[in-house]
């Protein structure tokens, strides 16, 4: 199995470098052990590529990512913090480096730099519905409840058909006693979307 797994992780390589998806080997390398729950393999194999590519943004991220991913099993989040911060200093305008530090700080209970890097993740992408529903969750963590109406209601706005989305819209203008006739539409379209859910049946019994 293990030589089957290596086998695998090399033709993949192979395959997605030879169509020029990523920067270099050794970020699809990692990808690839983690892919296959190689977690800390993929951890080490990292570390030893940044030693000779210090800069590679990508390894950067995948370190601190796969850390945070793994609920820092083989890292701690500080060591997690450390690669996606360098990672952003070369990248400031990455989606995902920008999302993955706010969560990182979240998880840090840093809700100054969880919010920052939050709103760096939107900043010029109000139409990304995953960004939205990620950034209203995290308002709701900090009692800031009408910032994660807006958030939710851009997040509809692109995602119509994403039933948790539109149970926590309709969930929380509901705790807010606020436009009640589209929380009940909003809980019916989730419902029909996802039937026989218990978290959305409960909202519309509301």
């Amino acid at each position: 199995l293990p030589l089957l797994i290596i086998f695998l992780c090399a033709l993949s390589v192979g395959v997605f470098f030879a169509y020029g998806q990523f920067e270099s080997k050794k970020t699809v390398v990692v990808q690839m052990l983690y892919n296959f729950g190689l977690v800390e393999k993929a951890t080490e194999v990292a570390e030893k590529a940044l030693i000779i590519k210090p800069d590679s943004y990508e390894l950067l991220f995948l370190h601190g990512s796969i850390t945070i991913d793994s609920d820092y099993k083989f890292r701690t989040l500080e060591e997690a913090i450390k690669s996606l911060e360098k990672a952003h200093q070369i990248f400031p305008d990455s989606l995902m480096i920008n999302y993955y530090l706010s969560v990182a700080y979240s998880k840090n209970n840093d809700k100054e730099k969880a919010l920052k890097y939050a709103h760096g993740a939107i900043d010029g992408r109000l139409d990304e519905p995953f960004v939205n529903n990620y950034i209203g969750s995290l308002y709701l963590k900090y009692d800031m409840p009408k910032e994660a109406v807006e958030a939710y209601k851009r997040a509809v706005s692109k995602s119509s058909d994403d039933a948790v989305l539109l149970n926590n819209l309709s969930f929380l203008l509901l705790e807010l006693n606020e436009s009640l006739p589209q929380a009940l539409e909003l809980a019916k379209r989730s419902v029909e979307l996802l039937p026989n859910q218990i978290f959305n049946k409960d909202t519309l019994a509301w």
